[in-house]
C-alpha cells in the first residue's frame, strides 16, 4: 500500500483552481524562500502520513460540495517530491468525477531521467497544472530559495513536450522581485515555453509572519509591507505588454 505524509487539508477554497476546491497541503519541500506562505509545510519530518485510499476518501466526503466544476487541488509543501503517492491519488479522484489541479514549483526528487515517466503520468491525468517559477535567473533563484530554477525550467520542458498547458502563478514581492527588470526578464524566460497558457501575478503578502514566530524561526522579510493591488495591477500590465505567446 502506498502511504505519502500531508500537512492539512481546506475543505473549501475558491483561490486554488476552478470552481470549489478541497486543498490537500503536501508535507515536505526542498526549498526555503524567504517569503514562504506555508513554513509549516516544509519539514520533510512533519506531517501526517495517510494511504493513497485513506486521503481519497477523506476528499470525497466532499463531493456534494465541490459540485461538477470544482474538485481537487494538490498544494504544498512540494507536491512532486511525493510524485508516486499524489500520482495515484489524482487517479483515483478523476475516477470518482472530480477534477484535478497539482500547485508546484515544478521541483522533483532526484534526476529527471529517473522521474521522467512518472512526471509524465502525472501530467497526462492532471487537468490543471499551476507553477510558480519565482525568479527570473538561476543566481536570484538559489539567493532566495537555496534551490535549483534548473528544475522548474526541465519540468516546463516536459509539459511542452506532451502539450500539457500550464498556468503560472508568480508571487511578486516588494525589494525582492519587483522591479522593471525582474517582471520584463521573467517574460522573456516564459516566452520560449508554448505550453504556458496565462501567467497570473499574485501579490506578496506578510499575513504569514507570525507562522515563523510559532516554529522558533526568524522572518527574514520583517520590514517588509504586502504589495498592493495598484502596484500590482501595473507589473501585470508590464508583463502581459512584453510576453511573446
Amino acid at each position: 500500500m502506498l502511504y505519502g505524509k500531508i500537512n492539512s487539508v481546506l475543505s473549501s477554497s475558491t483561490l486554488d483552481g476552478p470552481g470549489i476546491r478541497v486543498v490537500v497541503f503536501m508535507q515536505g519541500c526542498n526549498l526555503r524562500c524567504k517569503y514562504c506562505h506555508n513554513p509549516e509545510t516544509q519539514c520533510l519530518d512533519g506531517g501526517t502520513e495517510v494511504s493513497v485510499s485513506e486521503l481519497v476518501e477523506k476528499v470525497l466526503r466532499y463531493k456534494v460540495y465541490v459540485g461538477k466544476d470544482g474538485g481537487l487541488t494538490i498544494s504544498g509543501g512540494e507536491p512532486l517530491l511525493q510524485l508516486d503517492f499524489i500520482c495515484e491519488v489524482v487517479k483515483a479522484i478523476k475516477a470518482n468525477g472530480l477534477t484535478t489541479c497539482i500547485e508546484t514549483a515544478g521541483q522533483y526528487s532526484g534526476r529527471l531521467s529517473d522521474r521522467h515517466h512518472k512526471l509524465i503520468e502525472l501530467l497526462g491525468v492532471t487537468d490543471h497544472i499551476y507553477c510558480d517559477v519565482k525568479f527570473k535567473t538561476s543566481q536570484l533563484y538559489k539567493e532566495h530559495t537555496k534551490g535549483s530554477l534548473d528544475k522548474t525550467l526541465d519540468f516546463l520542458g516536459l509539459c511542452e513536450k506532451v502539450l500539457k498547458e500550464v498556468t503560472v502563478r508568480q508571487v511578486v514581492v516588494p525589494t525582492v522581485n519587483d522591479t522593471e527588470l525582474d517582471i520584463v526578464g521573467l517574460s522573456r524566460l516564459l516566452s520560449d515555453f508554448n505550453c504556458i497558457k496565462e501567467v497570473k501575478l499574485l501579490g506578496y503578502s506578510n499575513l504569514g509572519k507570525h507562522k515563523y514566530a510559532a516554529l522558533g524561526r526568524k522572518y527574514e522579510l520583517e520590514g517588509i509591507d504586502s504589495l498592493s493591488q495598484h502596484d500590482l495591477q501595473v507589473l501585470q500590465a508590464l508583463f502581459d505588454k512584453d510576453f511573446k505567446h
